[in-house]
């Protein structure tokens, strides 16, 4: 499977389970929330792949460190102004955050983190890369 057939399927599996939580909550707001994301994600990566996950790359970068430390500031912290798809799950998720109990979280945590990685390894973003390799085992850094 490629990198970027990877990507997608980490991305369906995560919208996937917030779907369930919506739904098992009932939360119609979350679920029409995540039929947009959902539909024009999926819409991005059937016209360029790439651009669509190197877009999500740049919706991130500015949170790396964060979000390999398992800080919760990305989930927490302002809004950037940037109008990808990316940007508005990651506005929402903050929204729906402190709803979140800590199976959820941890359950989001991990699968930005696996997004992040499977990202940069597609997009070839050698400053992400960089920092990813300063939270890894230097037995085990991330290349390309």
């Amino acid at each position: 499977m490629s990198d970027t057939a990877k990507f997608k399927n980490i991305m369906k599996k995560f919208l996937q389970q917030l779907r369930t939580w919506a739904k098992k909550e009932n939360n119609r707001q979350q679920l029409k929330a995540l039929d947009t994301y959902e539909t024009k994600i999926d819409m991005g990566m059937s016209i360029d792949c790439r651009g669509s996950i190197s877009l999500f790359i740049e919706s991130v970068t500015p949170y790396a460190h964060h979000i390999l430390e398992d800080n919760d500031e990305y989930f927490m912290g302002e809004d950037i102004d940037v109008e990808s798809e990316y940007m508005k799950l990651q506005s929402q998720l903050r929204e729906w955050w402190p709803g979140f109990d800590d199976d959820k979280k941890s359950f989001v945590r991990k699968y930005i983190k696996l997004l992040v990685m499977l990202g940069t390894i597609v997009s070839k973003n050698e400053e992400l890369r960089q920092v990813i390799n300063i939270y890894r085992d230097p037995g085990n850094p991330l290349m390309f």
